[in-house]
């Protein structure tokens, strides 16, 4: 629940209503989070599955991650992304889905042939805005 709480905090809106009712009413009838149903949260591009076993996120559509629990470095990238969705545009040369953004930074601010100075202050800047995201825990599951 504790990472339900996060996203709709955030500006996600469940939406499991729209794709499996079933769900979504028994959910309701019990007033808890069922870890046996599935859970969908959006924000714009950004789409959230929770199923019985797996985390998805789905940026655009296409570019998908799976996991079965988010670490905290990718709920924070997910939460700049929704806190910075213009910011994050700079990035858009690439689909990057966001939960890759802080690894993606960390790598390329590593390679400093490819990028420039100010480039390298723009990533280093991010990343420390990005980190300084509060979350409580260090891995967040619904389960």
């Amino acid at each position: 629940q504790q990472l339900i709480d996060i996203l709709l905090n955030a500006g996600f809106v469940e939406i499991t209503k729209d794709y499996f009712p079933t769900y979504f009413n028994l959910i309701k009838e019990q007033n808890a989070y069922d870890p046996s149903s599935i859970r969908i949260f959006e924000y714009e591009k950004l789409t959230i599955l929770f199923d019985a076993y797996n985390i998805k996120v789905s940026f655009e559509q296409e570019n998908s991650y799976k996991t079965y629990t988010l670490r905290t470095e990718e709920l924070q990238s997910i939460l700049y992304y929704v806190a910075n969705e213009k910011d994050f545009e700079k990035y858009a040369s690439i689909v990057l889905n966001p939960v890759y953004l802080l690894n993606y930074l960390k790598v390329y601010l590593e390679d400093v042939d490819i990028i420039s100075h100010s480039d390298k202050e723009n990533y280093k800047e991010t990343i420390d805005k990005i980190k300084k995201i509060k979350l409580e825990e260090t891995s967040i599951s619904p389960f």
